[in-house]
């Protein structure tokens, strides 16, 4: 009985320290790190997808890069995916100034691509 009780008390302290974990992960940015994974991966394609474009003014040829292309379709759907995770939850204050540093810097990147 003794053994028992104690597998059941570490059992819920492990689930204790699992969810105090979770909480000071989001709580200590404000920010969870899903939705931070979400905008970071977002950023990253963004980065691709200018490069893509950049290459793309400069060929020769631009019918060799529709692998190039395909890849960028395909990644673009991976990060629907992860907002997709996310749900439809509002963004808190930390969540939204992360949102539109973001979406500011990718607009900036791609209107100096596309000049």
């Amino acid at each position: 009985m003794y053994t028992l009780s104690k597998k059941i008390i570490v059992s819920i302290l492990l689930i204790i320290t699992t969810l105090f974990t979770l909480v000071a992960c989001t709580t200590s940015t404000g920010m969870r790190p899903e939705f931070k994974e979400a905008m970071d991966s977002y950023e990253e394609f963004y980065d691709e997808y200018c490069e893509f474009m950049i290459e793309y003014k400069e060929a020769g040829n631009p019918y060799d890069m529709l692998d190039d292309y395909l890849d960028i379709l395909n990644r673009a759907n991976e990060i629907s995916a992860k907002f997709n995770k996310i749900g439809n939850e509002e963004m808190n204050d930390v969540e939204a100034a992360y949102y539109a540093k973001v979406t500011s810097r990718v607009a900036k990147k791609v209107l100096d691509a596309t000049r």
